[in-house]
């Protein structure tokens, strides 16, 4: 339930924009290990690199959505590589249907720890955050192999 409510609030806030972009790009071009990060859009939206002031509810949002951006860019990658072979596609959707049902248990559990609703949002959407940009890396990597 807690999960519903955060994602709830994921899509009433979820604008990831160029700042955050641009903040996961320059860690990934920086860093040998991009899982290292996961989490930069975070904190350059928290920073006040821009004028407006972020909320930790909104800046979680705004890279989960680049995150997902890039894992719908991805899979369309797949698209064009496995065209005219629907069998090959339909495993990678399944994939990617297993990793939401398995990301939407996780996250609930990791929101259940909190006793109240105060903190579990945020928990539920720092774990959807990393989920999401896990399985963003691997798909790419995965794509990447097949190249």
């Amino acid at each position: 339930m807690k999960g519903a409510v955060a994602l709830v609030l994921l899509a009433g806030v979820a604008e990831g924009g160029p700042l955050e972009e641009a903040a996961i790009e320059t860690c990934r071009t920086e860093q040998g290990n991009a899982l290292v990060c996961i989490g930069a859009g975070v904190e350059a939206c928290l920073s006040g690199a821009s004028d407006e002031v972020r909320s930790l509810t909104s800046c979680l949002a705004a890279e989960t959505e680049v995150w997902e951006a890039w894992t719908r860019q991805t899979l369309l990658g797949f698209e064009q590589r496995f065209e005219g072979r629907a069998s090959q596609m339909d495993q990678i959707m399944e994939v990617h249907a297993a990793m939401q049902v398995y990301r939407n248990v996780t996250c609930d559990a990791a929101a259940d720890v909190w006793p109240s609703m105060m903190g579990s949002g945020d928990a539920w959407l720092a774990c959807h955050l990393q989920v999401t940009a896990q399985h963003a890396l691997r798909l790419e990597d995965w794509l990447e192999a097949l190249q």
